[in-house]
């Protein structure tokens, strides 16, 4: 998504990540990573716990992968609840707003999930960093 961001600008919209990670650590890794999105930091898990997604058999406890388009008026109008190797893609991120945008009532849950490679090095930052 860090290569979509423009796209994104231009929908009037933000990208947003939630890590449990504590501020400086997420902060280190938004720059090892050279992300250009928001990462926000929820170390008691308190957001992912409130919005069901919290995964507890992982590192102590991350959230599922989650994508979500709010509306301005903070309704959820698009939703998908990904895994490792199946994430919603750009191209139905982008084909859902163009919809969106000619159709407010439009909406998607679940549905717009594509199969997506993780690439090696989303694998290799998937494995916990106990073992570094």
């Amino acid at each position: 998504m860090n290569t979509h961001l423009g796209e994104i600008d231009g929908w009037n919209a933000r990208l947003i990540a939630v890590s449990v990670d504590p501020p400086e650590e997420a902060l280190r890794f938004k720059r090892d990573l050279g992300l250009a999105f928001e990462l926000l930091s929820d170390p008691e898990r308190e957001a992912i716990i409130d919005m069901d997604i919290l995964n507890p058999r992982e590192r102590g406890g991350i959230a599922r992968p989650n994508f979500y388009i709010l509306a301005p008026q903070r309704e959820i109008v698009f939703h998908s609840q990904d895994g490792i190797a199946r994430r919603a893609t750009f191209e139905a991120v982008r084909a859902f707003m163009e919809r969106y945008r000619k159709d407010p009532s439009h909406r998607v849950f679940n549905d717009a999930r594509a199969l997506a490679t993780p690439t090696l090095k989303d694998t290799l930052l998937s494995i916990p960093r106990k073992y570094f």
